[in-house]
């Protein structure tokens, strides 16, 4: 998401205001994330079957581990907008 934005703002005309809206998938189950991510807050093998209860329906499984995915989720999107953020700052912005 980010490379394209940002490929789009630098090929663009950027002498005239501009409005561009970007958005990040939202935070909630399945949480498929990169691989760094996971396990963060739980172990990879919890992530995988709190994955198949999702798929199933609620188990007793869920609920413990899928607030820790959503954690990881968030750290995850956290990082992303970081990143983002960052490169329009010293690539688009005026410091003067």
């Amino acid at each position: 998401m980010n490379t394209a934005v940002l490929n789009l703002l630098r090929e663009g005309n950027l002498s005239i205001p501009l409005f561009i809206w970007v958005h990040y998938m939202e935070v909630h189950s399945p949480y498929y994330l990169p691989g760094k991510y996971l396990g963060e807050y739980s172990d990879v093998e919890n992530h995988y079957q709190a994955l198949k209860a999702c798929e199933r329906a609620q188990s007793q499984y869920e609920p413990a581990n899928l607030i820790n995915h959503y954690y990881e989720g968030i750290h995850y999107l956290d990082q992303q907008f970081r990143t983002f953020m960052k490169e329009i700052m010293q690539t688009f912005v005026d410091p003067y």
